[in-house]
């Protein structure tokens, strides 16, 4: 009976999650689109374009930071976005 009262909690906080992260990775995905178009902008923009290039892609990544291993994106905005 306990188990079947924490689904409903279960769901609204999985539901709450992906919309978080989908807002983010929209934001995410809007903001580098200046850094992807500029010419002048230093830095390696495929691997930028990996973690952050479509809504797909910062969606993945999104999940990756909350779940997984931040590092690796962190390190790669420092490295070529700016600090």
């Amino acid at each position: 009976a306990s188990i079947r009262g924490s689904v409903a909690a279960l769901a609204w906080s999985t539901i709450l999650l992906l919309v978080v992260q989908m807002m983010l990775a929209l934001f995410m995905t809007t903001i580098l689109e200046a850094y992807f178009l500029n010419e002048n902008w230093s830095g390696d923009k495929m691997e930028v374009y990996r973690y952050y290039g479509t809504f797909s892609r910062s969606l993945l990544t999104m999940f990756e930071i909350t779940l997984a291993n931040f590092i690796p994106v962190t390190r790669s905005m420092i490295s070529n976005v700016s600090e």
